[in-house]
């Protein structure tokens, strides 16, 4: 059976692209050099483009993709080149016409995509069996881009994980064969998060494809009213700014739970009550802990563009 993987060229494709590649046998992998482009005109009709523009003035400023880097290279063992150069077909566009004639010649059973542009339904179509799609986020809940991110901005740390589903014209939205999911660590940034989603799909997409290839054919279908899907023009500066408070705030949830554990809880407030009337009585009103660390982490931002655990 031919099988023939469509990825990026960023690290963490080349990580996923030889997980598959040591478990399953792939026959080329098709590697998109073409650069992202914004959707202008959708971002001009959602009137976000100037929070946009801000988020990423932000993260230039607080350098976001050095640290990006660093985490994933130090957390996607093995993803500095792909282990089989040999095999490798470099394309622009993954729905190109002389990426539609590449995949014509091999002819395969089986087209497995990872990390790239919407894959059109005549490219889907190539495939002589299926096309398997591996989608970092959980679906149905979360569809489309950033869907280990938004999670964190709403909230559900429950629902960060990947999804193995058919690649169908719908994006995100073909039958699922395997959802896997992924515990967010107090101290962990938006990309330690990013890269552990990755880790597990990974080991998930080798298993799905092994069982596929076995027999084990069965998918459940989608039922798309349960969640909805996300857009890059949803990336603004108020959603990254948020989604990075979520993560203090569960670190110094866990921290606080710790200290609780450790000590004596009724003793530490009775403390805390008698210091923060004994600063009353002297004229010198106390703010309360969160607002004091809140004006803290601001600071921090604004003069070094970092607060404790979220950029780490």
């Amino acid at each position: 059976m031919r099988i023939i993987l469509l990825t990026g060229n960023d690290r963490e494709h080349r990580f996923v692209a030889n997980s598959l590649c040591a478990e399953v046998e792939i026959d080329a992998i098709f590697v998109d050099l073409q650069p992202h482009q914004t959707n202008i005109r959708r971002a001009l009709k959602q009137g976000r483009v100037i929070s946009r523009i801000a988020r990423k003035v932000y993260q230039r400023a607080i350098r976001d993709k050095r640290v990006r880097d660093q985490v994933l290279k130090r957390m996607l063992d093995g993803s500095d080149t792909f282990n089989h150069p040999e095999r490798l077909q470099y394309i622009h566009g993954v729905n190109s016409h002389p990426t539609v004639t590449a995949i014509e010649k091999i002819n395969p059973d089986v087209i497995l995509v990872y990390g790239t542009s919407v894959i059109k339904t005549h490219v889907c179509n190539l495939a002589k069996d299926i096309c398997l799609n591996m989608h970092t986020g959980v679906s149905p809940y979360y569809r489309g881009t950033g869907c280990a991110f938004f999670p964190i901005v709403y909230g559900d740390f429950h629902r960060l994980g990947a999804t193995i589903h058919e690649c169908i014209s719908a994006l995100d939205a073909g039958q699922i064969f395997d959802v896997v999911y992924v515990v967010c660590v107090p101290g962990d940034n938006l990309h330690t998060v990013f890269a552990r989603t990755v880790i597990a799909g990974a080991n998930s997409y080798a298993r799905v494809v092994r069982s596929y290839l076995a027999g084990a054919r069965c998918g459940v279908a989608q039922d798309l009213s349960l969640g909805r899907e996300y857009r890059g023009c949803e990336y603004t500066l108020g959603a990254e700014l948020k989604a990075r408070w979520r993560l203090w705030q569960l670190a110094q949830d866990h921290a606080r739970a710790s200290q609780n554990w450790r000590g004596d809880a009724s003793q530490k407030r009775g403390d805390a009550e008698t210091t923060a009337n004994r600063r009353r009585m002297n004229g010198h009103p106390s703010p309360t802990w969160k607002y004091r660390m809140f004006v803290w982490w601001c600071w921090r931002v604004l003069r070094y563009g970092e607060c404790y655990g979220v950029f780490d």
